[in-house]
């Protein structure tokens, strides 16, 4: 599956005591016939500092997609790759059940860029893998 998909972020800076800190947040979704998903993260500005915080969910609408995966949400400890510099946003997340359960796994990549003007919104693609046993 792959899709249009936005994303918005704001920047926010705090001086104090004449020192600087900033942290990034952006909010992600999409919305088409396979799946609906909403991310949401939150990053220091510091290099290598990576997410602070992260969490999304996901929806998937496809028939053949077992059950028990159709809706999960995901939290930080699901994030395996996140790049966010300059104007791009891009992040790797995987969800796997637990160990007691049938194998199922869903791979969601994220890809975007904001256009030129500090202001432009974020646009780009999400491709969404779906690996299950067969029960």
């Amino acid at each position: 599956m792959r899709a249009f998909l936005a994303c918005a972020a704001l920047i926010v800076s705090t001086i104090v005591a004449g020192s600087a800190h900033a942290s990034v947040g952006y909010s992600c979704g999409a919305k088409d016939s396979n799946v609906r998903l909403a991310i949401e993260a939150a990053y220091g500005t510091s290099l290598g500092g990576g997410a602070a915080n992260f969490g999304g969910d996901i929806e998937i609408f496809v028939k053949d997609v077992p059950e028990r995966v159709r809706r999960i949400s995901l939290d930080l400890d699901h994030l395996g790759q996140n790049w966010f510099r300059g104007r791009d946003i891009k992040l790797v997340t995987r969800w796997q059940a637990p160990e007691e359960e049938p194998f199922m796994e869903v791979t969601l990549i994220v890809e975007v860029r904001r256009g030129e003007a500090e202001e432009s919104p974020y646009v780009g693609t999400y491709e969404l893998w779906v690996d299950a046993a067969a029960v």
